[in-house]
């Protein structure tokens, strides 16, 4: 088992756990722009049993929470600017 996780990071750059991580974040992310789900709902789908582990996790990588990126990304795809970017 060591050496398929030596042989994992190698090749991957990351372990096999930090990569699964980071993909159901980016799974996530795209369900979070792309539907309406709940982020529990969206959490659950992506494999994580635990909504603040989940949170906790898309912060680290992410920056913000899921709830703000969602807004955050709908924001940008409309092109609505806060008021300190309107002259």
């Amino acid at each position: 088992m060591m050496y398929w996780r030596r042989f994992f990071r190698e090749i991957a750059g990351v372990s096999p756990i930090r990569y699964l991580i980071s993909y159901r974040l980016e799974r996530a992310c795209s369900l979070l722009v792309h539907t309406t789900q709940s982020v529990t709902d969206i959490a659950l789908e992506c494999g994580f049993e635990n909504i603040s582990y989940f949170i906790r996790k898309f912060r680290e990588e992410k920056g913000c929470t899921p709830k703000e990126y969602r807004i955050r990304t709908y924001k940008n795809s409309c092109g609505i600017q806060g008021h300190k970017g309107i002259i």
